[in-house]
């Protein structure tokens, strides 16, 4: 990243995988309801695309069809672009599925979001509309994917993504250490994403994948790099994580195996005379009599398959066999007589050296893989230098005589590879190619081991085909003038100018390696400079975020910014040329030039302009945080977040908020300092529509809603959104994820007078757990946690406890579902039969939660909380021996004057999975820490 001046630019951003559906589309009802079915679509983005016929159905009640091309139209893989217009012009036909009312699908779409955030909308048609290069370079969306040849390291052995996707089973992949995120993480089923272009990515130590261009791969030097922009020699990441074994198989099976395979080896080395099958007795790998080993057809196959096809593959029963079958696998294979003592392996089939480079590393062994040329060229895998060691202790069962004749020691046994050499580096990246590709969604690093190598799944804002954007960002913070209480335009308008000539200048300097990359960015010029800040700024200004007066300057602001960079981008275009597929009429007939003020709309026909899109309003979680400012154009989440340091986690005040209070101590805080929660999703909304009339591309806006937030709100503001002009809408509405539990509680209650339920335990003890009757009484206490204040309601039954709940955090959030788990189980035992009383069994709970530790402490003395449970515990012991708890409608709550005059009363923190802290909050579509800066998408 580079800073200066208030504007910064980075070399690679994080995004998450974006799914998207057309509004005519049968599957369109299974898409919106995907999320439901736990597992399948995870921290991924889901959004029907909308169109203008589809909204003026809505608002005239009309009906709509669902159709598809005829896919068995002889002309279907070729004119099939995804267009259905494009298809119906070519005079194809479509398959007509349903009709139904247009507002019926709509509702299904804003129920979806109400419940759990998702579907979002986009409004297609505005966005192409809206587009500088609608005349020339149609807007699509893409997702980046891997060839179904790919092998995937799971907990359960390396499988290929196309064998993956036909299971449509979740997964659990194996994750590179150095993220700090555990060695496995949760991941959806593969699917398939469709047939694309594929490049092969190669390297010096032998290590490929094929990818499409924009698939991101782990750059030691510069993070997340799409595969398209990789630089020649440029270190990217190899898996360091030791797994990858399935359940199945046996040493000596694996040693079997491994011997059948290396005969095959030598068999293919020299083309036999007569017939296969005898050539194989011959070499004693099938016998004419009893089966040698039990595997003379795996034999077979292996030999038939690597003489028609010119490859040799490792079997997938090895791929997916336990730890002992690919050690004996591994043990055969490097036994041949020709390598000495050193672990080292030649073979004609570079194929069959990458597949047991990726089985090395699951034992933690490192290796590279060089072409010997000569008479008989072939390849060679020698296992590194720091990685010998590590090979004869977990390989090979001679480890003590090989160690001692290398002249190791058993030093050299715990050190094996560092860190700094699992990396490979890049020689080349080539078209491969286009074929069926697959993606999954990793949920806590957002990556996956491919081939070995260190991949992501990643999305795009909307871009043409081979499209590319560079991005930068502008602190609109930095430009506060304290003396004027105004805004620095000068030093705004020079930034603005430095920042265009900038990502201008990027766009030349940025090597291209596939030639449609250079071509279409050479075409076009695309480029995005964004803002960050504008939440700090209006603070400072004394402007409330949303209100009438700061949708006002908002609209001034950015009218400003958009007029200063497109005439700076027509001086551009005087000193170096207008992009070449600059037309002037037709550039100055999209929606958004028609919005541009005449002065620029002049300049641009008079001399061109030098780039074809140059505003972009993207995510700047991860920079912003960087900063210490708000991110995008978001406001503040909360006016205060936690710092961990050596004592523990701390609350803070944003910087502008702690310097108002330091200015004016045992002062509340104006109505102008909000967070994001504090908004109505109309300002959301509002200031997004003012914004979005001055950007040229793509904005990334959340309308946060409260938990109160209806089904009929939400419909009326995505109405609302497309009204004012929006080319869509993400909402995300507090405790989103706790309806339907709540349903079926209340239909729990209506059913309160059914038997209790009877299980038949192990021991033969029938088990009654009562069922709640109609009303209960209870009392509410708060209690102060290392992770927030939490509220525990213990209901009681003639005097006796019988239901626990707890809260903390949003519904939907760890913390949340944590507390729900331990409430729900505390419940069931309370009302189960037994000997013990309620009270008695009440009492052994706490006495079982008191005393846990965790990573977080608060308080001092006999008022110290260890934990969240600990304090749980402290706080049910202190019901059962007192008995004085709080009503919420009899009494007021007792808070600190923090929660009462100074933080965001709305806000909702989950704990972070990477520093622990309670600091994890949803900003601009995505769960990111204000603690320590994780993100996950």
């Amino acid at each position: 990243m580079l800073c200066g001046d208030g504007l910064y630019t980075s070399n690679s951003r994080r995004g998450a995988l974006m799914l998207q559906i057309e509004d005519w589309h049968p599957d369109v009802w299974r898409f919106i309801n995907v999320k439901k079915t736990p597992g399948m679509v995870e921290n991924a983005n889901i959004s029907v695309r909308i169109s203008d016929r589809f909204m003026e159905a809505v608002k005239n009640d009309g009906d709509w069809e669902l159709v598809f091309p005829d896919t068995t139209d002889p002309e279907y893989d070729d004119l099939w672009d995804g267009n259905l217009e494009n298809w119906r012009q070519h005079g194809k036909p479509v398959v007509h599925y349903e009709t139904v009312k247009a507002r019926q699908l709509w509702n299904a779409i804003i129920e979806g979001a109400w419940q759990a955030a998702e579907p979002g909308i986009v409004f297609d048609e505005r966005h192409e509309k809206d587009s500088n290069s609608w005349y020339f370079n149609p807007l699509i969306s893409t997702n980046p994917c891997v060839a179904g040849d790919t092998l995937i390291a799971t907990n359960e052995g390396l499988f290929r993504a196309e064998d993956l996707y036909h299971t449509h089973r979740p997964l659990s992949v194996l994750l590179d250490e150095r993220f700090g995120a555990g060695s496995i993480g949760s991941a959806s089923p593969v699917f398939m994403t469709g047939i694309k272009p594929l490049v092969r990515i190669s390297t010096r130590e032998g290590y490929s994948v094929r990818v499409t261009p924009e698939h991101r791969i782990y750059s030691d030097e510069r993070g997340w790099v799409a595969a398209g922009e990789l630089n020649m020699g440029e270190a990217i990441r190899v898996r360091l994580q030791v797994g990858g074994f399935g359940s199945n198989g046996t040493v000596d099976e694996g040693r079997r195996l491994g011997n059948m395979l290396r005969s095959v080896a030598r068999l293919c080395t020299h083309r036999p005379d007569g017939n296969l099958e005898s050539r194989l007795v011959t070499m004693g790998i099938r016998e004419s009599g009893p089966t040698r080993f039990g595997f003379n057809q795996a034999a077979l196959h292996i030999a038939e398959v690597a003489w028609a096809c010119d490859l040799k593959k490792i079997p997938a029963e090895v791929l997916a066999g336990c730890r002992d079958m690919q050690r004996g696998f591994l043990q055969t294979l490097f036994s041949t007589p020709d390598v000495g003592n050193w672990p080292r392996l030649r073979s004609t089939s570079l194929s069959l050296l990458q597949e047991v480079q990726q089985l090395l590393l699951n034992f933690g062994v490192y290796s590279r893989i060089d072409e010997v040329c000569g008479a008989c060229a072939f390849y060679e895998l020698t296992v590194s230098t720091r990685s010998v060691a590590q090979y004869w202790g977990q390989i090979d069962a001679r480890y003590d005589a090989q160690v001692r004749d290398l002249g190791f020691d058993r030093e050299d046994e715990a050190d094996p590879v560092g860190v700094d050499e699992w990396v490979a580096h890049v020689t080349e990246v080539t078209e491969d190619g286009v074929e069926p590709v697959y993606d999954l969604t990793e949920f806590q690093t957002h990556s996956f081991s491919a081939n070995g190598l260190v991949v992501h799944n990643c999305a795009e804002q909307p871009l043409p085909a081979w499209g590319v954007c560079t991005l930068g960002h502008i602190n609109l913070a930095a430009f506060y003038d304290q003396d004027a209480q105004d805004v620095d335009w000068d030093g705004l308008r020079a930034t603005i100018r430095m920042g265009t000539r900038f990502l201008d200048d990027i766009v030349d300097a940025t090597p291209y390696f596939f030639k449609e990359n250079f071509e279409n960015q050479q075409r076009e010029r695309r480029i995005g400079l964004g803002t960050m800040g504008l939440g700090e700024l209006l603070i400072r200004l004394q402007l409330r975020y949303g209100s009438p007066e700061s949708i006002a300057f908002i609209d001034r602001l950015y009218e400003f910014i958009a007029t200063e960079a497109y005439l700076y981008d027509v001086e551009l275009a005087k000193e170096k040329g207008a992009f070449p597929a600059f037309v002037p009429e037709k550039y100055l007939a999209s929606g958004f030039m028609q919005r541009m003020p005449e002065v620029v709309r002049s300049a641009i026909r008079e001399h061109g302009t030098r780039n074809v899109t140059i505003l972009t309003q993207a995510p700047t979680g991860t920079v912003g945080s960087m900063v210490n400012t708000s991110t995008g154009i978001e406001p503040f989440y909360a006016l205060t977040y936690y710092r961990q340091s050596r004592l523990g986690f701390d609350e803070q005040y944003v910087r502008v908020a702690q310097e108002w209070i330091d200015a004016h101590p045992e002062e509340r805080l104006p109505d102008y300092f909000v967070g994001a929660m504090d908004l109505t999703p109309e300002e959301h909304v509002r200031v997004q529509a003012a914004i979005q009339r001055w950007t040229d591309s793509s904005i990334s806006k959340t309308a946060n809603a409260p938990s109160s937030y209806t089904i009929e709100d939400t419909a009326k503001l995505y109405e609302l959104a497309y009204d004012l002009g929006c080319k869509g809408v993400t909402i995300y509405r507090d405790q989103s994820r706790q309806e339907q539990v709540l349903h079926l509680s209340d239909s729990a209650k209506a059913d309160s007078d059914r038997k209790p339920d009877t299980h038949l335990l192990s021991t033969g003890v029938d088990v009654e757990v009562y069922p709640l009757p109609a009303q209960v009484n209870g009392r509410t206490y708060r209690k102060e946690t290392p992770a927030g204040t939490a509220r525990v309601v213990i209901n009681e039954v003639d005097g006796s406890p019988f239901e626990v709940f707890m809260l903390l955090g949003r519904a939907g959030s760890e913390v949340q579902s944590f507390m729900e788990a331990l409430g729900r189980i505390i419940s069931l035992y309370l009302r189960s039969n037994g000997n013990l009383t309620a009270r008695r069994r009440l009492e052994l709970v706490a006495d079982q939660l008191k005393g846990i530790g965790g990573a977080n402490q608060m308080g001092f003395g006999a008022g110290r909380v260890l934990s969240v449970v600990d304090g749980i515990g402290k706080l049910l012991e202190s019901h059962l021996n007192q008995g004085q708890g709080e009503s919420l409608a009899a009494e007021p709550q007792s808070v600190r004057p923090l929660s009462t005059d100074r933080r965001t009363p709305n806000a909702t923190y989950d704990l972070c999975p990477q520093c622990d802290a309670p600091s994890l909050i949803y900003e601009e579509g995505c769960q990111h820490c204000t603690a320590c800066g994780y993100s996950k998408c």
